[in-house]
């Protein structure tokens, strides 16, 4: 039991002395290798990369003296030979919409572009002649639905991945080939190849930054692109080849080969003395499909509102002609458009009833305190009312308009520059853009003017409706004489005006009617 006993602390102690022995070697051959320590893997990675660059085929650094030779030279200038003429071409075309427009349309079948087609501007007006706006507005969107309905999942990669290609190729080709080479030779001029350079050896610090932005637009190009397409496609949007594309495959073959070597990488790593020196891709990211199909969708919500707004100002105009005969002339003097595009400048809503306003003051000028005071005075005074119940409606009616005439008078003036609104407004719209209180003062203050005056035309409207409607009523009542129940002498009312009176009721009505209407073609959704 004792001898037992002392049987494992024996064992224990040679197990201790086996693995102190292993850690005393571990640390000799970590110490004879530099393991664990940075600064000597380091150095020894930078051997590596030295004997790399060495070893490389490519001959564009010379690793003793740091300087890049005029073979790297010659690389990149065989490339500019190639993609001078697409950098000409194709100058800005990264944010083309007409090139995007022809990638996408490339892709689709003869019969979804023929679908394409109705969603212009042309066709829709043509469509317009046939159906009204709400039928066209219908049959556009079905056809939109159909149309989008097309662009599927394999569809829509298949064009990114083209677009991809262009993006690509486009960084490759305008890289700035002409600012790296001129250093090389500095009798250089830029797009001229008849020149036949002299390449001389520099130090390649002086391209450190020139070939990191190369590597990342060299890093995504490949063979496998479909370059064919590709330059059929820009042949289309140019009307010509931009590159020869013999040319193109000899090169790209070449850029292929350097890209594959890791030379350039090489170059890096060995004069900034950074083993760990990796070049990051400029992938790219941009989806056209779904901008394309939302501008399509924009181009024809765009072309029925102009056919909209075209049929409303040809309504407009032919409705201010039968209710003014010399137009509508500008008589309000302070809640006016052209005010009210100076409080639009400051980013305000500026004055939206200005012109329902102006209509409504020509109208109370015009019509309200002559034609229709006539008419109100010549039946009120001269025809013998059954009842009083209609002529107390007239009465009042008619009032209530002179009222209205009076308070848009006392509106406008309340916002000239002394009145309550004018005065308030003037004060702050100055300072609006850099004193946020101010700015609520004055969007504050034009909500109210425009609240106040949407409130007249509104009452206005309002009012004359109900004259309009005894109005009406009378003219009922007057072809039913001898037999007429409002009035009863329709006979002596007549000799009694100037001119047959059923025609001078119908006269005011129609122009009652023609002018709530124009009213209502201003009112931004406002009932009268």
């Amino acid at each position: 039991m004792g001898l037992d006993s002392r049987k494992p602390p024996a064992q224990s102690a040679s197990g201790s002395r086996d693995a102190g022995e292993q850690s005393f070697l571990v640390r000799v051959f970590s110490l004879f290798l530099g393991a664990g320590d940075p600064e000597k893997e380091k150095r020894r990675l930078l051997k590596q990369v030295d004997r790399d660059v060495k070893k490389s085929r490519h001959k564009f650094l010379s690793p003793r003296s740091g300087q890049a030779l005029p073979a790297l030279a010659k690389f990149f200038h065989d490339i500019y030979k190639v993609v001078g003429s697409a950098q000409t071409l194709l100058r800005n075309s990264d944010t083309s919409t007409a090139l995007r427009d022809i990638i996408v349309e490339s892709h689709l079948s003869a019969e979804i572009l023929a679908r394409k087609e109705s969603f212009t501007e042309e066709k829709i007006r043509e469509k317009a002649q046939s159906v009204d706006v709400k039928q066209l507005t219908a049959e556009i969107k079905d056809g939109l639905i159909s149309f989008f309905a097309a662009f599927n999942g394999d569809l829509i990669r298949s064009i990114d991945r083209m677009y991809g290609l262009f993006e690509i190729f486009y960084g490759f080709a305008m890289y700035d080939y002409f600012f790296l080479l001129k250093k090389f030779d500095s009798k250089m001029t830029e797009k001229d190849f008849v020149y036949i350079p002299r390449f001389e050896a520099i130090n390649a610090e002086y391209i450190i930054d020139d070939l990191k932005d190369f590597l990342e637009l060299l890093s995504p190009l490949d063979r496998t692109g479909d370059w064919d397409r590709l330059f059929d496609i820009l042949k289309e949007y140019r009307s010509l080849d931009i590159l020869s594309r013999p040319a193109w495959k000899k090169m790209l073959n070449l850029a292929m080969d350097v890209k594959n070597s890791e030379i350039l990488e090489l170059i890096i790593r060995h004069t900034e003395k950074n083993p760990y020196f990796k070049s990051e891709s400029r992938a790219p990211k941009e989806r056209i499909v779904e901008p394309y199909l939302n501008k399509i969708k924009a181009q024809c919500e765009s072309a029925v509102q102009k056919i909209l707004s075209e049929q409303k100002n040809r309504r407009v105009e032919k409705l201010s002609r039968m209710v003014f005969s010399q137009g509508a002339l500008p008589r309000m003097r302070n809640y006016t458009e052209q005010n009210g595009e100076a409080l639009t400048k400051k980013k305000t809503e500026g004055y939206l009833y200005a012109v329902p306003a102006n209509y409504l003051k020509n109208f109370m000028l015009d019509y309200v305190k002559k034609d229709m005071r006539e008419l109100r005075d010549l039946l009120i005074i001269r025809g013998k009312w059954a009842t009083n119940f209609l002529s107390q409606r007239m009465s009042d009616s008619f009032q209530q308009i002179l009222d209205l005439s009076d308070r848009l008078v006392e509106f406008d003036d309340a916002c000239g520059d002394d009145g309550e609104y004018g005065a308030r407004l003037r004060k702050v719209v100055n300072k609006a853009e850099r004193d946020q209180g101010a700015r609520k003062v004055l969007l504050e203050t034009v909500r109210s003017v425009n609240t106040r005056a949407a409130a007249l035309v509104g009452e206005s409207g309002q009012s004359l409706v109900g004259f309009g409607k005894v109005l009406k009523s009378l003219i009922d009542d007057c072809e039913k004489a001898p037999r007429s129940e409002a009035i009863i002498n329709w006979k002596e009312v007549d000799s009694a005006a100037e001119g047959e009176v059923k025609k001078r009721m119908a006269e005011v009505y129609k122009n009652i009617y023609y002018f709530l209407q124009l009213l209502q073609t201003h009112m931004k959704g406002e009932n009268l």
